[in-house]
């Protein structure tokens, strides 16, 4: 789902669960959330996600600009 995305790398985290890199790149976004809101927030539901989206500015931009889901 995340293959789409240009420009930046991205991490998923779930505390308690831990970080996965899902997509590889550099400068990278960290997405945080709780799982079932992480698969939210890949299905392209961003403003139902409760998700914490943190990184350089131009990175999360990147993320902001792809259009998520399936």
């Amino acid at each position: 789902m995340l293959r789409k995305v240009k420009g930046a790398g991205v991490a998923l985290a779930a505390p308690g669960h831990g970080e996965v890199p899902a997509r590889g790149g550099k400068p990278a976004v960290r997405v945080e959330g709780a799982p079932p809101e992480l698969l939210l927030f890949l299905y392209g539901r961003r403003a139902a996600a409760r998700v914490e989206v943190t990184g350089p500015a131009e990175a999360v931009a990147a993320l902001d600009a792809t259009d998520l889901g399936i």
